[in-house]
């Protein structure tokens, strides 16, 4: 059961598109900028808040199809303030899990060793005079 000016914070936060500080300072607007760093980690943390966040998030209104909705009505037609709806459609697409981590791209190394290659290029080179 979360109290109500948690349940202030979990709205803002989700509203403001994941900035803690700025939601805490909504529900606690007479702390310092210190104390709310404090407040918004800890509640972040707290499993209840966590669950709620989650249980907005995978309600029927903030669905896949609303966020595709959403996200093509802002790149078709973009208006003043899509910044703050892009980064909580980004915040909500990481809660659900679509946050592909980013791979490493490695270069292989070469199936022949450098000196066998050489002989190959070598005995092209001659098969083209």
């Amino acid at each position: 059961m979360v109290k109500p000016r948690e349940r202030i914070f979990i709205k803002a936060f989700i509203n403001n598109g994941g900035n803690g500080v700025q939601a805490a300072k909504e529900a606690y607007p007479n702390q310092s900028y210190g104390s709310l760093r404090v407040t918004a980690h800890r509640l972040l943390t707290n499993a209840n808040i966590h669950q709620e966040i989650e249980d907005v998030i995978n309600s029927g209104s903030l669905s896949d199809e609303f966020l595709v909705r959403r996200l093509r009505q802002i790149i078709e037609k973009p208006k003043e303030g899509d910044g703050i709806a892009l980064n909580s459609i980004s915040l909500v697409g990481k809660w659900k899990g679509y946050d592909a981590s980013k791979k490493k791209f490695e270069i292989q190394p070469p199936p022949l060793p450098p000196d066998q290659i050489d002989a190959i290029l070598k005995r092209m080179r001659e098969l083209v005079k």
